[in-house]
């Protein structure tokens, strides 16, 4: 859809408006209009758009883009509300300083046509793409932005919301849309803002020439203040709920005797419970090719896992292609959009894939042998693949794995230069904690203790499995690795996504 008929035809709508670019110097602007585009190439490849399917439009500090009825816009409004804020999260984490790019985006549908004239570019029309763009330049939309500590904010036309989002399909949620009228250039307009309304929204700024409006300096100098003051009350908040939360736990931590002179009981590590470990020796169990699924033990509390903690030593945005194990597209492990996917098919036997950071030695040989994982992860629609994080990794597939089957969390050991898969540590179903759909944030934690190797697995910050592992050779070193599973069960082939990696020494 390179170009556009003459004749009305109906089109997604969608503008995007880049904050302050105007005060900005003119490499900064450069800058920011190239990484503008970046951001609506992956958006675009990620919905699955093809050739002739969208037109794009160019209009210096923003864009408008068409899109074709053939792409769903449900599809579109999920990736919209997944990859731009994450994208631009991480991209302004490393952007030049000063130079952060914040948007505001619009959602509209409509009918649009072409007048072409000679010796020009553009040259599209139409009612509705003109109040969308009185959405784009609404005060409530500026003023949530400024107030806003994300880098972008969404409105949809009201045709959007009542067609689409109210409707709930899958990965939509009206309850976080936030209805607003607003006037802008005597036309009043109805939207759908994602995320509060601004208490207080601000007046429309003057207009300016040519009747655009835009924040004077004032108001942007501001704005940044604002923001800079919401960080350092924020950083500040943190750091006293650490030491008020620290103290709580050195306090539990510290052996009942020593927090109470006149007790005489000592405090012993738990004897690790068989529930928590593999069979018991003569007990008997699945063999070798059995499913992945165990027989799912019902959801039961489970013991605290204390080690959950530590220091960051090392994150992954997947921006730069080629640290981590790449086999392409559909063979496995392969490089997303700033993500990382790792894909699996159905297969007879159980298996997992996995993509680990083996040709960056020089820059994280292996994981620390005390290790935390933090990781987002999702699972592509209709996939019956497991998923999830491996501590202790070894290019032999060994380490031990903490993965989701549906509803399900498992934790899994593989020992080095084993053939077979010992049988799961731990298997809880979950299904008040784990989303089918959408995105789940794991966090694993993998500790020598006494008794043996600890390992705890929350999802969506909820503790849903601890596990130690008392056998004779447990595993001792390793790399970190991100997995998908599948045995004679999985069904349909799928693709797990990787967001938002970090490695925590513990």
């Amino acid at each position: 859809m390179a170009e556009l008929p003459t004749e009305p035809v109906n089109r997604t709508i969608l503008l995007i408006d880049i904050e302050d670019f105007s005060s900005r110097r003119n490499h900064q602007q450069v800058n920011l209009r190239r990484r503008l585009h970046e951001v609506t190439d992956g958006l675009l490849v990620a919905v699955g758009s093809g050739p002739g399917q969208t037109y794009r439009e160019d209009r210096g500090d923003g864009l408008i883009v068409l899109v074709s009825g053939e792409i769903p816009k449900t599809k579109l409004l999920r990736e919209l509300l997944r990859i731009v804020p994450d994208v631009l999260r991480t991209d302004n984490g490393t952007a030049a300083s000063g130079a952060p790019m914040r948007l505001r985006v619009i959602m509209a549908a409509g009918e649009v046509l072409s007048d072409p004239n000679e010796g020009t570019v553009g040259g599209i029309v139409g009612h509705d793409l003109n109040q969308a763009f009185r959405l784009l330049d609404a005060a409530v939309l500026r003023e949530a932005l400024r107030l806003s500590d994300a880098d972008c904010v969404l409105a949809v036309s009201s045709s959007v919301y009542e067609g689409v989002i109210y409707h709930s399909y899958k990965g939509l949620r009206p309850e976080e849309f936030n209805h607003f009228v607003a006037t802008v250039k005597r036309d009043r307009v109805e939207g759908w803002l994602h995320g509060p309304l601004p208490q207080t929204p601000a007046s429309p700024p003057p207009a300016g020439p040519g009747g655009h409006r835009r924040a004077s300096r004032n108001d942007v100098r501001r704005a940044r203040r604002e923001r800079r003051l919401r960080r350092v009350r924020r950083v500040v908040g943190v750091a006293i709920g650490a030491l008020v939360i620290g103290g709580a736990i050195g306090w539990v931590l510290t052996p009942q005797g020593a927090r109470t002179p006149s007790a005489r009981q000592t405090a012993h590590p738990p004897t690790p419970s068989a529930s928590l470990g593999s069979s018991p020796p003569g007990g008997a169990g699945p063999g070798p090719n059995a499913s992945p699924r165990p027989e799912i033990s019902p959801s039961v509390p489970v013991r605290p896992d204390r080690s959950a903690r530590g220091r960051t030593v090392y994150r992954e945005y997947f921006g730069t292609m080629g640290l981590w194990t790449d086999h392409g597209h559909f063979k496995g492990a392969s490089y997303g959009r700033s993500s990382y996917l790792v894909f699996n098919e159905p297969s007879k036997e159980r298996g997992y894939r996995v993509g680990l950071p083996e040709k960056v030695p020089q820059v994280f040989p292996r994981a620390p042998e005390n290790v935390g994982i933090d990781v987002r992860a999702r699972l592509n629609e209709d996939a019956t693949v497991g998923y999830g994080a491996v501590c202790r990794a070894g290019t032999d597939k060994s380490g031990y794995y903490f993965t989701i089957w549906g509803t399900g969390a498992r934790i899994e050991k593989r020992s080095p230069g084993a053939q077979i898969w010992d049988e799961p540590l731990e298997a809880v179903e979950r299904p008040d904690v784990i989303k089918t759909v959408g995105e789940n944030q794991l966090q694993v934690s993998c500790v020598d203790t006494a008794g043996g190797v600890r390992l705890g697995f929350r999802v969506n910050d909820t503790e849903v499995a601890v596990a130690t592992d008392t056998s004779p050779s447990p595993v001792r070193t390793g790399s970190v690795a991100l997995a998908a599973g599948s045995d004679a069960s999985t069904e349909v082939a799928g693709t797990a996504e990787f967001t938002g990696f970090a490695v925590r020494q513990l």
